[in-house]
């Protein structure tokens, strides 16, 4: 009623290491009955589903557990494979952990391995594109990317982050958005 349609897990949902044949998997303790009962139990009251994954081959984890939650290096057709098959609406991709070369080529790869699921996953960029301009190829790889860092709870922050999507380098591309 409030208008809300998605329901995303930021970093630290993960288990801290993979299962013995590589795939990326919950935190039991948090998540006991799977993300796929999540997704069905969130779906079932009318929103989507949506997770983080970091390109590198660890997450930022600023949830304060250790920092080894596996990112996505090394597995972004597998675990496109399994955010699907945990049917998935949406997954954001951080720039953290190890690995971090080619945005583009990596970018491109996941979003690749995301449409090759057949599911219609909207896929986000955390990288913080605040430099001018932001590549060409972001909006043809994902539907959101950011342009700003991590937002603070203060209200320079806030005002930085809104006098941010007034500059040149910050321009609008249909069906695709930018965030701060």
């Amino acid at each position: 009623d409030a208008g809300y349609r998605y329901i995303n897990l930021d970093d630290c949902w993960a288990a801290m290491d993979r299962t013995s044949d590589g795939q990326i998997q919950p935190a039991p303790d948090r998540f006991p009955r799977g993300m796929k009962a999540m997704a069905d139990w969130l779906h079932s009251k009318g929103l989507k589903f949506g997770l983080y994954t970091s390109m590198g081959d660890r997450s930022c984890n600023k949830g304060g557990r250790p920092r080894n939650i596996p990112g996505s290096y090394g597995s972004y057709e597998d675990d496109a494979k399994t955010f699907a098959s945990w049917d998935m609406d949406y997954v954001k991709a951080d720039w953290c952990g190890g690995h971090l070369t080619e945005p583009q080529k990596q970018h491109t790869e996941l979003s690749n391995a995301l449409n090759a699921t057949g599911k219609a996953i909207f896929f986000e960029l955390c990288r913080g594109y605040t430099y001018d301009p932001i590549p060409d190829y972001v909006a043809k790889v994902a539907n959101s990317w950011r342009t700003t860092r991590d937002h603070q709870d203060s209200w320079n922050n806030t005002k930085t982050v809104i006098e941010s999507f007034y500059a040149p380098s910050n321009p609008g591309v249909p069906h695709a958005w930018n965030y701060g």
